[in-house]
Formats: structure tokens, sequence, C-alpha cells
């Protein structure tokens, strides 16, 4: 039951990270015609991650392009364009970041950023992760 559940998006829940304990169960099991197998009802409490549009979350910056860049918080993979940056940052390609010269900041691999995101979507097999289920968003840094 774990392994089939860890990882998979429940609506309206969202995504189930952990399974923390199970209920015992009180029903009887269902013989499947044709199968040796049964049918279980099985109740269990959950941990789970459901993106929301609006909300403000903090990334950590995977990958950048002079397009915008890719972070990750947990499960959730999120792109933010160069035009949801604010004007002030600059792309660098020798760098291979994103500089803002007066406040002495940069976006770069590895940094933590604060973002807002404007719209999520479950995928299945795509983006920069070859798993089976990805959540991915669009975010902004502007206010």
């Amino acid at each position: 039951v774990i392994t089939m559940t860890e990882g998979k998006k429940i609506s309206p829940f969202g995504t189930v990270i952990v399974i923390t304990s199970f209920f015992p169960f009180t029903s009887l099991g269902k013989i499947l015609p044709g199968s040796s197998s049964a049918l279980f009802r099985i109740s269990y409490n959950a941990i789970t991650f459901r993106a929301m549009k609006g909300e403000i979350i903090d990334i950590f910056v995977t990958h950048t392009t002079k397009f915008g860049f890719f972070g990750e918080a947990g499960l959730l993979e999120v792109f933010i364009s160069k035009k949801l940056i604010p004007s002030d940052y600059v792309y660098d390609a020798n760098k291979n970041g994103f500089y803002n010269q007066s406040l002495e900041t940069s976006i770069l691999k590895g940094d933590k950023v604060m973002v807002r995101i404007l719209g999520v979507r479950q995928t299945q097999g795509t983006g920069l992760k070859n798993e089976t289920e990805i959540i991915q968003a669009i975010g902004t840094m502007k206010v």
C-alpha cells in the first residue's frame, strides 16, 4: 500500500508525501472474480503536499538560462520567466545567473529564493526530472 500510494496525487488533498499511520480495517475483504486476489478498504493518515495559486514559497534554484530559472520545493518544480523577475536583475552568461548591480545580489544555482505561485499543473513523466509524476508551476518574484 505504501509503495502504491506515496508520491501519487489523491484529489483533492494533493500528493501523498508519506503515510504516517494505518487505522485497523473494519471491512471484510471482497474476492475479485477470476483472480486469487482480495480487495480491502484501508484507512490511513498521511502528510500531503498541494501547491496553491497565490501561495508564497521558498525554492532552491536548480538551473538558470537567459529565459529565466528553474527551482524546486520538494516535489514542486517551478519556472520563473525573465519577465517575472524584477527588472533590476540582468542575466550574465559568463556567470550563468541573474545579478542585481544596485543591491549586489544574485540568483545562481543553489540559491534560496522566495516566489509567488501563479499557476500549477500535474504532469506525467516530463520536466527536468525523469519521474512518473511531477508537479510543475509558474512563479514570479515581482510584487
